[in-house]
């Protein structure tokens, strides 16, 4: 049986990311109707470079002009395209003959359909791969069952996949009619479960572009996710301070800083802890304290100085639960993964805590540019004459 994985309603990047991450566990790449509506051939040919031993299916939906649809398809690299099953018999007859040409195949969508006679129809036209389809729309009063089998019960040669919802509940009511390819999307838990297993059986090979993208994705979800209240909590809170004073250990304590440079670059009183020059904090000032964990003692121990000092203190870190993030008057949680490896972590293909420290950098720069977009107190040539020029 084929798992064949559904990319649909997603961006380019959350495509190649998804496939960076998931190629090797999927047997066919289907490149949804609203992604080729958004990006047309383009992203199947850049698929088609990426994985060129994959099969990948156009979803391209035609129901007319049939031989010219066959074509974009097969040029832009696609093993198979997708038809409607209710499209003219013309239309099916020229993507078959262009299909032939191309050494290729045509699947033929069946969402709709409810009568035997056309599925008779098809057949005879020479089709041999079909879809049954339990539509978007329709999963929304309903899930799929064994009646849509009915239809092709008496076509014992035909190759059939199955769309629609599929989750491991419908599976068990699926599973009994054998079909060929079972078509997921990136979010179900089959997919992620087959993900899962593919890890454990073997280490994935990834090439260089495959892995970029991965990581790009990886780190793309992750600030999806963070609230947007927290960020503009964080911004509010550096507008109101009298000085900023920043700590973090590690690559966290490294991002702390380019933080801390560009805070300074907008005109802000900024210090980072454990500096020479770095003054006594006091009531009016704000400490950021970074920690992925949330239970660096060192990050944790200054949280608390600060605190008796009457400094308002705002917490950058995964864990919501963590002793950090108790000691804060404001809380900023990235959820991302860390070297601890927390079960509610997201996965990831990097090592230790990287997904948390490339999502701190960007979240952070981000916090810059809203505040600064905010206040309007400085521009790009003030920012410019402020960068060091002992260099």
């Amino acid at each position: 049986m084929n798992l064949q994985l559904a990319l649909d309603r997603l961006t380019k990047e959350e495509c190649l990311g998804i496939l960076a991450d998931t190629n090797e566990s999927v047997d066919w790449i289907e490149v949804g109707t609203g992604v080729i509506k958004e990006y047309g051939m383009t992203i199947v040919k850049e698929i088609r470079e990426t994985y060129p031993k994959s099969v990948i299916v156009a979803d391209m939906k035609t129901c007319d002009a049939g031989r010219h649809e066959a074509i974009q398809a097969f040029e832009a690299g696609a093993d198979i395209t997708t038809v409607m099953a209710f499209s003219a018999d013309q239309t099916i007859k020229d993507m078959l003959e262009v299909s032939r040409r191309y050494k290729t195949r045509v699947m033929v969508d069946l969402l709709g359909v409810d009568d035997k006679q056309r599925i008779h129809q098809l057949s005879q036209l020479g089709i041999d791969l079909v879809s049954l389809h339990f539509g978007k729309d329709m999963q929304k009063n309903g899930s799929i069952d064994h009646h849509l089998f009915d239809l092709i019960s008496d076509h014992s040669g035909l190759e059939v996949a199955v769309a629609g919802g599929i989750n491991l509940e419908s599976l068990p009511n699926i599973l009994p009619y054998q079909p060929d390819t079972l078509i997921v999307g990136e979010q179900s838990r089959i997919m992620r479960i087959a993900v899962r297993l593919h890890r454990k059986s073997r280490r994935s090979s990834r090439n260089m572009k495959q892995t970029i993208h991965t990581v790009a994705y990886e780190i793309s979800q992750v600030l999806a996710n963070v609230k947007e209240e927290e960020a503009m909590k964080l911004s509010q809170s550096l507008e109101k301070a009298k000085r900023i004073f920043i700590v973090g250990e590690g690559r966290s304590g490294l991002m702390g800083k380019a933080f801390a440079m560009r805070l300074m670059h907008a005109g802000y009183q900024v210090y980072v802890i454990g500096e020479t020059i770095t003054p006594s904090v006091e009531h009016g000032d704000l400490l950021l304290a970074i920690s992925g964990s949330g239970s660096t003692q060192s990050i944790c121990q200054f949280a608390e100085k600060a605190k008796r000092k009457e400094a308002e203190v705002a917490a950058v870190t995964t864990n919501a639960d963590s002793q950090l993030a108790k000691l804060s008057d404001h809380l900023l949680v990235i959820p991302a993964a860390t070297k601890k490896r927390r079960s509610e972590e997201p996965d990831t293909i990097q090592p230790l805590g990287n997904q948390f420290d490339q999502s701190l950098h960007l979240l952070l720069d981000a916090v810059i540019i809203y505040t600064l977009d905010q206040s309007k107190q400085t521009n790009n040539e003030e920012m410019t004459a402020r960068h060091a020029n002992l260099e």
